[in-house]
């Protein structure tokens, strides 16, 4: 009977050491733990242009199967970072907030990051990091031209103006 209990307590513990194991990629926003192949988004919106370009990386991501040396290497690293490039930029091209969390992310990059690290490989930021478009403008400020200012700095000055006499005449 003590055999069974140790055989029965030593194969339970071996199969809560499976899940210690796998490649899980942690996700702040909102708060989740996503395997490999829940990491890229459905491509559709501003990121459907995306799909032709992500469909090999979501293929590969499928296959290596919580292995991290194929999850971490080199060149399915370089496809998962353009894919999410590509559809940054096109959230920025289209001027349209994000459709998932997924789509475009830099937390879900450094999370993948981490998730390598876990495995002792470790993938320096620049393979990880996002870049904004080089025809990006920055946001938009709207600002008065010469005319606009001298109209606008006027109209306040008559309006204060008046004001003051109305109040020192009371």
């Amino acid at each position: 009977m003590l055999a069974l209990s140790s055989a029965l307590y030593l194969l339970m513990l071996l199969a809560s050491q499976v899940t210690a194991f796998t490649f899980n990629v942690s996700v702040p926003f909102p708060p989740q733990t996503l395997s490999a192949a829940q990491l890229l988004p459905n491509f559709t919106g501003a990121i459907a242009n995306c799909a032709a370009n992500c469909s090999n990386v979501q293929t590969e991501l499928s296959g290596c199967q919580d292995d991290a040396s194929c999850l971490c290497a080199t060149q399915l690293v370089s496809d998962l970072r353009n894919c999410e490039q590509c559809m940054y930029e096109s959230l920025i091209a289209a001027n349209a907030p994000l459709p998932d969390p997924k789509a475009g992310s830099t937390p879900v990059l450094v999370g993948y990051q981490a998730a390598c690290a876990a495995f002792n490989i470790t993938l320096n930021t620049t393979q990880v990091a996002l870049a904004l478009p080089t025809d990006w403008d920055g946001p938009f400020g709207l600002g008065l031209n010469v005319v606009g200012t001298v109209f606008t700095v006027g109209a306040g000055f008559i309006l204060g103006t008046s004001s003051l006499l109305l109040l020192s005449n009371l």
